[in-house]
């Protein structure tokens, strides 16, 4: 499936016929690769993304693993996947964290003293 159909991009066919063809696998054929369109195709439901400069043997070997159960992905393209995956996350804001959190001192801790009756 290219992104970059006339009518209805890619992405959003594969998001519909998806829901429709629950047992069809998509797998994009673009020349895009730009982080947000991977990650839109894939949460779409395309299962695989292979750039158009693929060779045809290529194409056929991710057409193969494709049906095998596999996510063919184009070197560059799982790279890609792979540090979004190892991307930092946000922190959260200061407003929000304790004393020790947003590096103040530790509030000291209460002390419980139990005396027994005798």
């Amino acid at each position: 499936m290219d992104i970059g159909l006339p009518g209805l991009p890619g992405i959003e066919c594969v998001r519909r016929l998806g829901g429709r063809m629950a047992d069809v696998q998509f797998m994009m054929l673009t020349v895009v690769e730009d982080h947000e369109r991977i990650y839109q195709s894939l949460a779409a439901g395309a299962t695989g993304y292979l750039l158009k400069k693929a060779t045809d043997t290529q194409v056929l070997e991710a057409i193969r693993e494709l049906h095998a159960g596999g996510a063919p992905m184009s070197g560059q393209i799982a790279r890609q996947v792979v540090a979004a995956f190892r991307a930092p996350e946000p922190s959260a804001p200061a407003g929000r964290l304790t004393p020790v959190e947003q590096g103040g001192a530790a509030r000291p801790r209460p002390r419980v003293v139990v005396q027994g009756s005798r």
